[in-house]
């Protein structure tokens, strides 16, 4: 007797991630997701202290977020340690990787963003070095 095995596409990706190409890729076939990771918010520890002191000493600094849970992570993070630390970092360059990621910055009261033109390395230094 001969079985017939079905074969379908599996996504990568982080727990709760878009659903964009699973929409897309459903229409022509069966998708299954193979959740392999999931963001969890850190506690905020007294190294994230430090490394937003050594930040904001900085001229230099730069702020990127791939995603808006990671930026709204980012602002959870800041406002832990006061509301004038996310009030200063609110004017640094902030780079994110779509112009989802933009409207929700702006919305939170970012001044400087720069969406990259794929949500690549590559883009990502490109934007880095302008």
């Amino acid at each position: 007797r001969q079985r017939q095995m079905c074969i379908r596409d599996s996504i990568v990706r982080g727990k709760g991630g878009s659903e964009t190409l699973k929409n897309h890729l459903i229409e022509m076939n069966q998708v299954d997701y193979l959740e392999v990771y999931e963001r969890v918010p850190c506690e905020f520890s007294p190294l994230h202290a430090q490394s937003i002191e050594v930040f904001l000493n900085s001229t230099n600094g730069v702020l990127m977020a791939g995603s808006n849970e990671s930026l709204s992570n980012i602002v959870r993070l800041l406002n832990f340690d006061s509301s004038d630390t996310f009030n200063k970092f609110k004017t640094r360059k902030l780079i994110v990787f779509s112009q989802k990621i933009k409207v929700l910055a702006e919305s939170l009261g970012f001044e400087n963003i720069k969406v990259t033109l794929n949500p690549s390395d590559q883009d990502l230094i490109n934007e880095l070095i302008i």
